[in-house]
């Protein structure tokens, strides 16, 4: 392993520009009553975010931590980042969480959270201290959710190569989060896996895995032309396999996620989605025995494996629910 390669980084000179514009007028427009801390988390945190030339293609996350749970707070400050950067978004969640859950996107908040504004060691309060504790739901839920990137990608609402990209990335870090040697940073995953040349047991998908890597960090460009969804039945695979492991039984993508509904789900969900969508009885149906995130889950890996076909419509209304959901959390 490289020297250094676990130390966190900062962010780049072009992600910093970009937040002096953004931040003070964030600031500006929502105020910072209940506001503990706003600081930036994932790959633009640590310098890891990805362009094509001189255009982001890959996303700044703030997180802003408030005091209070409510929901006009959090839409407050979530409205209030619209409109500066097509790829600069805002998740909002009160204090009191990052003690209760258990998250992979916590964890590398804890690691390497870069505050813009307000309290610097907020996030001392995450209980996952190190690899091991991060829970292994957490790999899967990571490939559940890039099971939708894919989906975004026929919808062109993002590349196809960054789909692919990380769809890659999420089979290796989900492989590396059931083995307990999860890091926060994209070049030192890709330096442990060199020493097994494998991911989830596959040299094929270890090449393609850093490919994506490469890609990621600007090492390699992208693909002019990219039309290939090999990256969709190897992630598919993946959840098939990485679900029979949790599960501890060998279990088919639509069997396992029936089984991980009703270890994981939370019924409180259901209410909540129902709520939203109380004029459209047929689509409130499938959640009133499964949490909405696996239903969610569910259409999308049936649309990604051709079960189920579907019209730019239904796709851009899956896409959608999808961002309306709450997923179930290790606690």
């Amino acid at each position: 392993m490289r020297e250094n390669a676990l130390t966190p980084r900062a962010p780049s000179n072009r992600v910093r520009a970009l937040l002096e514009s953004a931040v003070p007028r964030i600031l500006e427009r929502a105020g910072t009553r209940g506001l503990l801390t706003l600081a930036v988390v994932g790959s633009a945190a640590r310098g890891e975010e990805t362009w094509s030339g001189e255009k982001l293609v890959g996303d700044i996350d703030l997180a802003a931590v408030v005091r209070w749970p409510d929901p006009w707070t959090r839409h407050r400050f979530e409205r209030a980042a619209n409109g500066f950067h097509d790829a600069m978004g805002l998740g909002c969640f009160p204090l009191y969480s990052l003690r209760r859950y258990r998250t992979l996107e916590f964890y590398e908040a804890k690691k390497t959270a870069w505050v813009v504004w307000g309290q610097p060691d907020v996030f001392d309060r995450v209980r996952v201290a190190q690899a091991q504790d991060i829970p292994k739901w957490e790999g899967l839920r990571l490939l559940l959710n890039r099971a939708v990137d894919c989906l975004r990608a026929r919808a062109e609402l993002i590349p196809g190569w960054y789909a692919a990209v990380k769809a890659y990335l999420a089979l290796g870090e989900a492989d590396l989060i059931f083995a307990d040697r999860y890091v926060p940073s994209y070049r030192a995953r890709g330096d442990i896996t060199e020493v097994s040349g494998v991911v989830l047991g596959s040299a094929a998908l270890f090449e393609r895995f850093h490919w994506a890597t490469r890609v990621k960090l600007g090492e390699e460009p992208p693909p002019d032309q990219f039309t290939s969804r090999e990256h969709e039945r190897w992630l598919i695979e993946g959840i098939a396999s990485l679900t029979s492991r949790y599960l501890g039984q060998s279990v088919t993508v639509p069997g396992g996620l029936e089984l991980l509904s009703r270890r994981i789900g939370h019924p409180e969900h259901r209410g909540l989605y129902i709520a939203q969508h109380i004029r459209h009885p047929r689509q409130c149906a499938p959640v009133l025995r499964r949490d909405p995130a696996f239903v969610v889950w569910g259409r999308a890996l049936a649309i990604l494996s051709g079960e189920k076909p579907t019209t730019a419509r239904e796709l851009a209304a899956l896409i959608s629910d999808f961002g309306r959901v709450l997923q179930p959390l290790p606690r």
